[in-house]
């Protein structure tokens, strides 16, 4: 990735120690996470996805810019904060930790 001028490395993992471990051995830290929901909201809307680094989550929000507190991804629904759980009948819930592996300090 280095010669391909590739300077950081995102990684979205589920909590999980081994994987965890590994990335931070890599030199990983964790920017932020969310939530992995299996259930059924009670609204979908249109967003733009982004990283806030400051309160270290995925940011969401509409064609506006409010806030959003969850997306359709693959099956699964994002959600940004904890207490965006709150919308769901879930069936299922994951962790999702976000790593950026800085490769420019590697080099």
């Amino acid at each position: 990735m280095r010669e391909q001028g590739v300077e950081k490395l995102a990684i979205f993992t589920r909590e999980d120690d081994a994987a965890n471990h590994l990335y931070q051995k890599w030199g990983g830290e964790i920017v932020c996470s969310d939530y992995l929901v299996v259930g059924a909201p009670q609204d979908v809307p249109t967003f733009r996805f982004g990283i806030d680094l400051e309160r270290g989550r995925l940011s969401f929000s509409d064609m506006e810019g409010q806030p959003v507190p969850y997306y359709l991804r693959e099956g699964v629904y994002v959600v940004s904060e904890e207490a965006g759980l709150d919308l769901f009948d879930i069936e299922d819930v994951y962790q999702e930790l976000t790593y950026v592996v800085d490769l420019k300090e590697k080099s």
